[in-house]
């Protein structure tokens, strides 16, 4: 695992997330492939005079945010296999197994 302390310094994460969201914390990030970091943010979303925590992960790409993905709990760890690249694999603290597919896809 990476020190995360230079990388929380580095990335930044866009407006339109940073905007809505009352307090992000990161949580661990790692290097993926080449030019790539993914990142796990703490992030509490406030509706109707209650927080609710949630997991944010973070693709960045050459130090700029590329795509997001929401979870319903923090994620307190990410594992990405060398031979499946494709499937983001994220462990939240309370014990749930989240998997992305990072391939693009045409649906949208």
């Amino acid at each position: 695992m990476m020190n995360i302390a230079p990388i929380e310094e580095s990335l930044e994460l866009p407006e339109e997330l940073s905007s809505i969201f009352d307090d992000i914390k990161l949580l661990t990030a790692f290097e993926g492939s080449r030019n790539q970091i993914f990142a796990s943010y703490r992030i509490v979303f406030s509706m109707n005079g209650r927080a609710f925590p949630l997991g944010l992960v973070v693709e960045y790409l050459n130090q700029s945010a590329s795509r997001y993905f929401i979870a319903l709990s923090e994620v307190v760890c990410l594992y990405i296999s060398i031979n499946f690249r494709h499937a983001l694999l994220g462990g939240t603290k309370d014990g749930s197994l989240l998997l992305w597919d990072l391939r693009d896809s045409n649906l949208f």
